[in-house]
């Protein structure tokens, strides 16, 4: 696909910080430049790190199978931007090629968690403990979205960073003093968490 100017900045840029692209080339004075992918590296806790590399792991090998659920955006870069502006996970955002209508970033999870359950358990693998790798990725990958479907903030809290920072702004907004802006505290928990 051609990319027009007003999307080209979407996909690299040499901004990491404020104009978030999917890719940094930020030039530097060692390598020369940097090619750092930076879309969805904010994962401080380490059941969410471990789900993040597994299920991309899954992803790449489905995709070396040819293998993947039937959904095709029609815009996928900025799905993804779309997916990350919002703390809904059931709202509608990945519209379909060819189909017509728009499945929720959930619902793209688990087609490919779908494809997956087919594929895993019955693959080759180097070794029984790489076996085992894989499907506790499946297992932990679908207690996840069951918890995100049913909003089960008990088992997401202390696993899954989004609502755990959700958890603790709320906590810290509880004893906030009169006057100071809810926007500062925001701000501040999010640098100390990621600090």
């Amino acid at each position: 696909h051609r990319i027009d100017a007003s999307m080209a900045k979407l996909y690299a840029s040499e901004a990491a910080t404020f104009d978030r692209a999917l890719i940094s080339t930020k030039p530097t004075m060692d390598t020369g430049h940097r090619f750092q992918i930076i879309c969805g590296d904010s994962n401080m806790i380490e059941t969410a790190a471990f789900l993040k590399l597994g299920t991309t792991s899954v992803a790449l090998a489905l995709a070396e199978h040819g293998i993947s659920p039937p959904l095709q955006s029609e815009h996928p870069i900025q799905a993804l931007y779309d997916i990350s502006e919002s703390a809904d996970p059931h709202g509608t955002f990945f519209s379909l090629m060819n189909k017509g209508g728009s499945v929720s970033a959930l619902d793209v999870q688990y087609a490919y968690l779908k494809c997956a359950k087919h594929v895993v358990p019955n693959a080759a693998y180097a070794s029984e403990r790489t076996r085992e790798e894989f499907m506790q990725i499946l297992g932990l990958w679908e207690r996840a979205l069951d918890a995100v479907a049913n909003n089960d903030q008990k088992w997401m809290i202390g696993r899954l960073d989004y609502p755990t920072k959700k958890y603790l702004f709320e906590q810290a907004a509880k004893k906030l003093p009169r006057g100071v802006p809810v926007s500062d505290l925001r701000r501040n928990i999010d640098i100390i968490y990621h600090d």
